[in-house]
C-alpha cells in the first residue's frame, strides 16, 4: 500500500506542479512581439501617441497575419462592443491604466487595469481579464478571433500607479480569475 501511494504521488506531482505554476508575463517589445498560441502565431503591436507632455498614450493591440490580404485585427470584447486597442495612459505622477499579457502554455490572457480620478490620486483599480477566444460557429456580429472578457475584479488596496497595482495584486487575476 505504501509503495502504491508513493507511486501515485510520484506520478501526480509533476502534473500538480505544472498546474500550480503561474502564467508567464509576455513583455511587449519595442513595437511588435510574436506570440505562439493555440490559434497560431499572433502579433502584439505596441504603439504610442505622443501628446507633447508627460501624458503620452500607449496603445496595445493584437493581430493575426493572413497568408494573403490584410491582417486580422483581434479586438477586445468590452460591454457588448469590440474595441481594437487598449489605451495605456501614464504621466509624470502615475499610470492610470496598465496592461499585463499572460501566457500559460498556448492560452493567452490580457489583464487591463484602470482607475478613475486625477493623475496623482490613489484609488482602487479595476482589473478586466480577457482571454483569446476563437468563435467556432461563425456567429454573425462576432469576430472569429477576439479577446473575451472573462472576469472583472477590484484591487484590495488603493494605488496611484497601474503598474504597482498590477504587481501587488497579481494573485487577484493570475490564479483566481480564470
Amino acid at each position: 500500500m505504501t509503495i502504491r501511494t508513493f507511486l501515485l504521488a510520484s506520478l501526480l506531482a509533476p502534473a500538480l506542479a505544472l498546474a500550480a505554476q503561474p502564467a508567464d508575463v509576455v513583455t511587449p517589445q519595442r513595437d511588435m512581439t510574436i506570440i505562439k498560441t493555440a490559434q497560431g502565431d499572433i502579433t502584439l503591436l505596441h504603439t504610442m501617441i505622443g501628446m507633447n507632455s508627460a501624458h503620452d498614450v500607449e496603445l496595445i493591440s493584437f493581430f493575426k497575419r493572413a497568408a494573403s490580404g490584410p491582417a486580422e485585427q483581434i479586438a477586445f470584447e468590452q460591454n457588448g462592443d469590440y474595441n481594437p486597442t487598449l489605451p495605456v495612459r501614464h504621466g509624470a505622477d502615475c499610470a492610470m491604466t496598465g496592461v499585463r499579457v499572460l501566457q500559460d502554455g498556448k492560452r493567452l490572457r490580457v489583464v487591463y487595469a484602470s482607475r478613475k480620478g486625477d493623475w496623482f490620486d490613489k484609488k482602487p483599480f479595476n482589473f478586466s481579464v480577457f482571454e483569446l477566444t476563437a468563435e467556432e460557429g461563425g456567429m454573425p456580429g462576432t469576430p472569429s478571433l477576439y479577446f473575451a472578457e472573462k472576469s472583472r475584479v477590484v484591487s484590495k488596496t488603493a494605488y496611484c500607479d497601474a503598474g504597482m497595482a498590477l504587481d501587488k495584486e497579481a494573485a487577484l487575476y493570475r490564479g483566481g480569475a480564470n
